[in-house]
């Protein structure tokens, strides 16, 4: 009734019922819905503040019911946070009211206040203990902040904020396609929309690609090398490449500082030649660019089988590299004694001497069948396993 009718003079007892700390019921949710009708903005911030006093989870509903009457700006992005670091764990396979509401909140936040609102939730996000996931590691009690994070950085992209670029939303973005691969809960229209909105933004879409090939770097083992442009999509990925961006490809090969970057690009810069219709313009400009740098010295060619195979222009050596290069080598493959002479002779050659073999002993050899024909008649035949012959 308070709530409908707007009973101003009531405030005191629904005061009493929304400060009640014993109380967890639907009175102290109808409290809330109530002083949001009533009660003036100072004494909703002071009811605000006294529900967070004190030691102790917070429930989950009534967070949800408080945020539901928060404005946007930098104060409450504050006591948000503030509860959502406190509120209960979420149950799973439960109906999460405190997500719906955080989604929405996030889009009444001011533009001067999202920063600070995605940086609070990317500290959640991180917060131990983790789901321990190959190159993206994810807090267990604050993984319900993943899609209303997403939702603050879509509001930076929509609006053109450099905070997009920050490494707080890049290492969002990240986490975000990561659950396209492990199923994160809430976060299906998330990750489809940010998938969009950053492969539409040029700039973004190479900052947010050398960003998750720095990130994947840094976590691989000691001693591990990232040279190959689609690795660190393994795991999902936002960005996307068309043949419109080749030129910035191309650029990356001698502008990156880092050698294995440069690497990177290429490797990237000669699958949208492929993948483009392979224009002669495109190959000589690839082919034009590793001039400027080598993969060992006095290498000036371009190998499109740069990945598994080392180029074999290298130019000319030192005796002491020459030796080691030898003796590596030898070391993994060891001199055997010299084997004997062999032949493969024709099926006519093994029709006229193949009466000779007991009939217990006649096969079916094909004609790729490697076979030796001694020069007393005897012929045997090796498969792996025996050897077989007669006189």
């Amino acid at each position: 009734m308070v709530w409908l009718g707007r009973l101003r003079a009531a405030l005191p007892e629904v005061l009493k019922f929304a400060t009640n700390i014993a109380d967890h019921g639907h009175r102290k949710l109808t409290a809330f819905k109530a002083l949001r009708s009533i009660a003036d903005e100072e004494t909703l911030a002071a009811v605000r503040a006294e529900f967070l006093l004190g030691p102790g989870e917070r429930p989950r509903r009534q967070v949800a019911e408080i945020l539901s009457g928060l404005g946007g700006s930098a104060g409450d992005v504050a006591w948000f946070l503030s509860a959502a670091e406190r509120a209960e764990p979420k149950r799973k396979h439960s109906v999460d009211y405190l997500a719906s509401e955080a989604k929405a909140f996030v889009g009444r936040v001011t533009p001067d206040a999202l920063p600070d609102l995605i940086d609070g939730m990317a500290a959640l996000l991180s917060r131990s203990p983790v789901v321990e996931r190959r190159y993206n590691n994810i807090s267990i009690r604050f993984e319900w902040l993943l899609a209303p994070a997403a939702r603050a950085v879509e509001r930076l992209i929509l609006e053109r904020s450099p905070a997009a670029f920050s490494p707080v939303a890049l290492s969002i973005i990240r986490k975000v396609s990561a659950a396209r691969i492990y199923q994160s809960e809430g976060v299906t229209a998330e990750r489809d929309e940010l998938t969009g909105l950053v492969a539409d933004w040029s700039e973004l879409n190479w900052a947010q690609f050398w960003y998750d090939v720095e990130q994947m770097r840094a976590e691989m083992a000691p001693g591990k090398r990232l040279l190959e442009w689609w690795r660190p999509s393994n795991f999902g990925a936002a960005w996307k490449f068309t043949g419109d961006d080749f030129n910035v490809a191309l650029d990356a090969i001698t502008s990156r500082a880092l050698m294995d970057d440069r690497m990177v690009a290429l490797s990237l810069a000669f699958e949208l030649y492929r993948t483009n219709g392979r224009p002669r313009k495109r190959l000589n400009a690839l082919k034009k660019q590793p001039s400027t740098w080598s993969l060992r010295p006095g290498c000036t060619c371009f190998c499109t089988r740069w990945q598994t195979r080392r180029c074999s222009n290298t130019g000319p050596t030192s005796d002491g590299e020459r030796n080691a290069r030898t003796s590596r080598r030898s070391r993994r493959r060891p001199i055997l004694p010299a084997r004997a002479s062999t032949s493969r002779p024709t099926w006519a050659a093994f029709a006229a001497i193949s009466p000779r073999i007991p009939k217990a002993l006649q096969i079916s050899v094909r004609f790729t069948t490697s076979f030796t024909v001694c020069a007393t008649g005897e012929m045997s035949r090796t498969d792996g396993r025996t050897t077989i012959g007669a006189h």
